[in-house]
């Protein structure tokens, strides 16, 4: 029916031993004339079975009825002051149901793929119709962990920023602890918050970490003219308007330096229809590394420009002592569908304490992946850390990954350079370790990528150094 929007939104991903989970569906009256429809029934189905249902009974207005509220609205100097007039949604309705896949399918296998159909009943000018749409919900095993490392997704949106009405701080901490996370960092845009919505918001990850068990930090996406910053454990909320004015890129590091913040480069090179995303300001100096991996959009430009800077600026580095770039990977979740998809692993000894999370992802005990976790050492020398080294030493870099993960291919790459690209042998994904020669050529980096089917491990580098 022309006019009309139906979305349906859940977790791509369900992790064991979870099988229940939350569906979104939303509606919203897309037309431009001021006629509204009558929204008689919503029902979800997989595989023939109802799995719930709900008679609405509702009028929804047009969407050009809301413009002309929101209109209205924006002329007050309070709705301008809270931005309220984003959060109107007049011409949308949504709908919630809890899903179990059991009852879907009572022979639950990892990697089965479940098709959720929506299907809603409308009255527009008299006719009725039924309208669906679908999405795929993949069933998968628990992600697999080594010893004291916890998973998280340090970027994800709520419906404080320009998330789905839906999206609360809740139910965005949910999908993660479904996704199997031990840990996640909401990240809201500044310009769309306030400091009273980031005192509520603060309150909210409260409320979430102790109803769900799972570590909910605080942070934010502050945009600069250089692009967009992920700003952690600033101590209180940071806003671009000052004066009205917004910062660059260096100011905000500068501001970050004096305080106990670190921050990442956000979707470095992200282009899409939503506008250039890209990071323009690559002289500045001060921040702690880039997203490497983003859930809306292509990691390759971003590993390359991680691995340049990492080579090209390594002297300079080891000169003045400034910090070496981390890479973290996050969903940039704007809603509960991109949940689970890209990840981080931080090494923290099992502790899920903030400040724990916060260390590791600081000194770059870390991995950003898209599912695998992979660690390695060089002469005892853990991810972020330099270890000294003689010109032409051949070393051991010994590679383990966690029991029930199986790695089709690991790839060694130091200084930019691809040295080694091999298959892993069943032998080796018996004992999930391997121990690889590379001859230090010069003062540089390592890192590590273990790919299993079409997903990858890209570890930090360990940073070389020559006596």
């Amino acid at each position: 029916m022309k006019g009309i929007k139906i979305t349906i939104d859940s977790p791509d991903i369900i992790r064991w031993p979870e099988t229940d989970f939350k569906v979104c569906v939303s509606i919203c009256n897309t037309a431009e004339d001021r006629r509204g429809i009558f929204i008689k029934e919503i029902s979800i189905q997989a595989g023939g079975v109802i799995l719930g249902s709900t008679a609405v009974g509702r009028k929804l207005p047009s969407i050009s009825e809301e413009y002309a509220v929101a209109q209205t609205l924006i002329e007050k100097p309070y709705y301008q002051k809270m931005k309220l007039w984003r959060f109107l949604n007049y011409s949308t309705c949504s709908f919630t149901f809890n899903i179990d896949l059991k009852a879907v399918k009572p022979d639950l296998c990892f990697e089965d793929s479940i098709n959720l159909a929506a299907i809603v009943s409308v009255i527009k000018e008299g006719k009725e119709e039924r309208l669906n749409v679908s999405r795929e919900v993949v069933y998968s095993q628990s992600l697999q962990k080594l010893p004291g490392w916890v998973a998280g997704d340090p970027h994800v949106h709520t419906r404080f920023s320009d998330a789905l009405p839906w999206c609360t701080v809740k139910r965005q901490a949910l999908a993660c602890k479904k996704a199997g996370f031990d840990w996640v960092i909401i990240t809201d845009h500044d310009d769309l918050l306030d400091p009273v919505a980031y005192a509520r918001e603060r309150l909210q990850c409260r409320a979430a970490e102790k109803m769900f068990d799972i570590a909910v930090l605080l942070g934010e996406e502050v945009t600069t003219t250089g692009g967009d910053v992920l700003v952690y454990d600033a101590g209180c909320y940071i806003s671009r308007w000052k004066g009205n004015s917004q910062k660059t890129g260096q100011e905000l590091f500068d501001e970050l330096r004096f305080s106990r913040g670190i921050c990442f480069i956000a979707h470095p090179f992200r282009r899409d229809i939503f506008g250039d995303h890209r990071w323009k300001e690559w002289q500045v100096t001060g921040y702690t590394g880039l997203e490497i991996l983003n859930g809306r959009c292509s990691e390759l430009k971003a590993l390359q420009a991680w691995d340049r800077l990492a080579w090209e600026r390594g002297e300079e580095w080891r000169k003045i002592g400034e910090q070496r770039w981390v890479g973290i990977g996050g969903s940039d979740a704007h809603h509960l569908s991109g949940i689970g998809r890209k990840l981080t692993f931080v090494f923290t000894g099992g502790s899920t304490s903030h400040s724990s999370i916060i260390k590791a992802l600081q000194s770059g005990y870390a991995v950003a992946s898209n599912g695998p976790l992979v660690d390695f050492t060089v002469k005892g020398k853990h991810l972020g850390e330099t270890v000294t080294l003689q010109q032409g030493e051949r070393v051991f870099l010994v590679i383990r990954w966690p029991m029930g993960q199986k790695l089709d291919r690991l790839r060694v790459v130091m200084n930019g350079r691809t040295i080694h690209d091999l298959e892993v042998t069943p032998f080796e994904n018996s004992t999930h370790s391997i121990k690889i020669h590379v001859t230090v050529q010069g003062p540089g980096f390592v890192r590590i990528e273990g790919m299993e089917g079409n997903r990858t491990a890209y570890t930090n580098p360990i940073f070389l150094e020559l006596r």
